[in-house]
């Protein structure tokens, strides 16, 4: 399984993408917030959300909190983790946004999977 790692830093307006090795299926997008290099851990109408698009066609999305939940407060490193399934051979763009206090930030992240994975 790889790992995309997403981290919000609401102190330096930066939103990174980190990762180890791409592969086709079984990747995981962590999502994590920081205010200036430190780790939040209470949250006032936090916000977040991707959209996973190939050739321009958004092929995955997901939008956080699911209704019906409000985060608050977590001790975890990584607020969500979200599967991301992709194939072989395959240009993908990678669109990440968060907004916590009214203050949002958003890239968007471009990558290629190998031909065999």
């Amino acid at each position: 399984m790889r790992k995309f790692y997403a981290n919000s830093d609401f102190g330096r307006n930066n939103l990174e993408l980190d990762f180890d090795e791409i592969k086709s299926k079984d990747n995981n997008l962590f999502f994590s917030f920081t205010e200036n290099g430190e780790k939040i851990t209470l949250y006032s109408n936090l916000k977040f959300g991707f959209e996973l698009k190939k050739n321009e066609e958004i092929v995955q999305y997901g939008v956080f909190p699911k209704p019906g939940i409000k985060y608050i407060q977590t001790d975890q490193e990584y607020l969500e983790i979200v599967r991301l399934n992709l194939e072989p051979k395959q240009n993908y763009t990678l669109y990440l946004w968060a907004e916590n206090h009214s203050r949002k930030i958003e890239n968007q992240f471009q990558f290629s999977t190998p031909v065999n994975s």
